[in-house]
């Protein structure tokens, strides 16, 4: 139960540095004169440095080297998706806030991981669709519908 805990823990850490890096990209943006593609460029940049020097220091550099292109195509759009998900959330953050966007983007990533949990996709386990996932997407949805219907309520009073 308690490592549980912790995995819930840190992936809840992991969603407080994604709320921030679409804010923190935002501004990469405005430097680069308004070019999303150069923002979500110098944020993969960066990643790649860090990541490879984790990789080396904690001794993978062989293991990641030589396992390159020997998985299945699909494991390959981890990066693709990556772009999407920077470029996307940095343009959006702009135009409805830090809040809307994370429930829109938790809202998207919960629906598409209950899809990929439910039939099993990329080799996970498949874990039942039960009522559960089900009320807490409509409870993410409702508080979605919730933040734009507040947000758009502003930018429609000029406020």
């Amino acid at each position: 139960m308690w490592r549980t805990l912790l995995f819930a823990a840190l992936a809840v850490a992991g969603g407080m540095c994604l709320a921030l890096q679409s804010s923190v990209n935002a501004r990469m943006r405005d430097v680069l004169r308004g070019s999303p593609w150069g923002a979500a460029m110098v944020s993969v940049v960066v990643s790649s440095v860090i990541l490879a020097a984790l990789a080396v220091t904690a001794g993978q550099g062989r293991q990641v080297a030589r396992g390159l292109g020997h998985g299945p195509w699909w494991a390959y759009l981890g990066g693709v998706l990556g772009v999407v998900f920077l470029v996307t959330s940095l343009v959006a953050v702009t135009h409805m806030g830090a809040t809307v966007t994370y429930i829109a983007v938790t809202l998207g990533g919960t629906a598409s991981a209950a899809v990929a949990d439910r039939f099993g996709l990329f080799g996970l386990t498949q874990i039942h669709l039960g009522w559960q996932r089900i009320a807490a997407i409509a409870l993410m949805t409702g508080a979605l519908v919730l933040l734009l219907h507040e947000t758009l309520s502003r930018s429609t009073s000029g406020g």
